[in-house]
């Protein structure tokens, strides 16, 4: 398997500073891990990164943490 590249320091971010496709979780604690997608409209798709069938639609200004060793 391949080692991802960071592409941001580690830190919190908004959904919206980030590149699409970044991994993300929704705190410093969470388990779960998201990737950020593409701009609908209104908010952003983020998939389940474990569990490709879950996924959530976040506003632009949600704060997220970012730029961790997955």
């Amino acid at each position: 398997m391949a080692r991802r590249v960071k592409f941001i320091p580690e830190g919190y971010y908004t959904i919206k500073s980030l590149p699409t496709g970044e991994y993300f979780k929704r705190t410093i604690g969470a388990r779960k891990v998201y990737a950020r997608g593409y701009f609908n409209g209104k908010t952003y798709d983020c998939i389940a990164v474990e569990n490709m069938n879950e996924g959530i639609s976040l506003k632009g200004s949600t704060i997220v943490y970012s730029g961790f060793t997955y």
